[in-house]
């Protein structure tokens, strides 16, 4: 546990000046439960003490610090994030910056061109990327983006040899689905049903089972849906 207690006071009352100097605290658990308060506190000066702690000496700090910009809306830390994307030493970092980055740029007012060249940046780095969860990570942020043909190597990472990245690949699934409403296409029920055979780790099972209940869900909406536009078809005298 570090020697402060962030959340002993509101957000808005809070000491900046005393947050600016924690963020250089010795003890990096202090550095670290800094991050994870920040990610809730949304405003400018958080920005800019977590920008500061997501280029820290300690691989942790720097990757909490990343998934806790999430919450950004400024081009200025999607571009930080990118750069740190194809940049940081660390795999954990690179990939946290990642999936801020993705959720970022899906909210960012900008003109289609821009967009268009952001991601085929962002699918020069998945190439690039030799880390199964870096990977998984910017193929969450291309999904969140409309590239949603990258659904297919998170659904493979769901076979990875290490349950770690079975597990992550699941869970990206499900937040994609759950958060951002995209539907899991029928190609990739087959891989993931493929892969769920084969899976022998009680947790894992357990989350595959989440992911295709959700599948599930989504196909009777879908299947109500379509009964009830055949109804009205027949109601307007459109159908025999």
């Amino acid at each position: 546990m570090s020697k402060y207690n962030f959340y002993s006071t509101p957000a808005e009352k809070l000491d900046w000046q005393k947050i600016y100097k924690l963020s250089t605290d010795s003890d990096y658990e202090t550095r670290l439960e800094l991050t994870e308060f920040l990610a809730g506190v949304n405003n400018e000066h958080s920005e800019i003490v977590l920008l500061t702690l997501a280029c820290d000496e300690d691989r942790l700090v720097r990757a909490s610090a990343c998934d806790s910009l999430y919450f950004s809306s400024s081009a200025d830390i999607f571009m930080f994030l990118l750069n740190k994307t194809k940049t940081d030493s660390d795999f954990l970092v690179r990939g946290y910056a990642a999936m801020s980055a993705g959720d970022i740029l899906s909210k960012l007012d900008i003109d289609s061109i821009s967009k268009n060249e952001f991601i085929s940046q962002m699918k020069k780095v998945f190439l690039r990327e030799k880390s199964r969860w870096t990977k998984t990570s910017i193929a969450y942020a291309l999904c969140v983006n409309g590239q949603s043909e990258h659904l297919n190597y998170i659904a493979e990472a769901s076979a990875d040899k290490k349950a770690q990245y079975r597990m992550q690949a699941l869970n990206t699934l499900i937040d994609l689905t759950e958060n951002y409403n995209i539907r899991i296409p029928p190609d990739v029920i087959d891989i993931l049903t493929s892969n769920m055979d084969k899976e022998t780790n009680a947790v894992v099972l357990e989350e595959f089972e989440t992911v295709l209940n959700i599948k599930k869900n989504s196909l009777e909406k879908e299947y109500v849906d379509f009964l009830q536009r055949e109804k009205n078809l027949y109601e307007n005298g459109q159908k025999r």
